[in-house]
């Protein structure tokens, strides 16, 4: 059985090494980049049919890059924060938009996309 327990380790012991390091140097990769955006927006006051909002928790900013994939998700947890500035981008054209999530846990359809260019 201790035979099976070393075989079983030294099998994915390397994996996890490997992953570590991959993840290391993706995350010193993406930390290189210094291009950045900021985005503003106007706290809602009411949903789409009207109703009043007064339980408004925070925003949630959504990307997309160059391909169409989402590249980075944001949680607000302020609602007074109406801007934000996103920083570390990596070079590229980014279309972004902004939901609002209430403290039961509901959020807002996505607000109109804006293009932003990262030099």
């Amino acid at each position: 059985m201790n035979v099976r327990r070393f075989l079983r380790w030294r099998i994915v012991l390397p994996a996890v090494l490997v992953l570590a390091v991959a993840f290391v140097f993706f995350d010193q990769e993406f930390m290189s980049y210094h291009g950045s955006t900021s985005l503003t927006w106007t706290r809602p006051d009411a949903t789409e049919s009207g109703v009043p909002i007064s339980n408004i928790a925070g925003y949630t900013i959504h990307c997309w890059g160059d391909a169409g994939r989402h590249t980075l998700t944001i949680r607000i947890d302020d609602p007074s924060i109406t801007e934000y500035e996103i920083d570390r981008l990596p070079p590229g054209r980014y279309q972004c938009a902004v939901t609002a999530f209430t403290e039961d846990g509901s959020e807002s359809a996505l607000s109109n996309f804006v293009a932003r260019t990262v030099e």
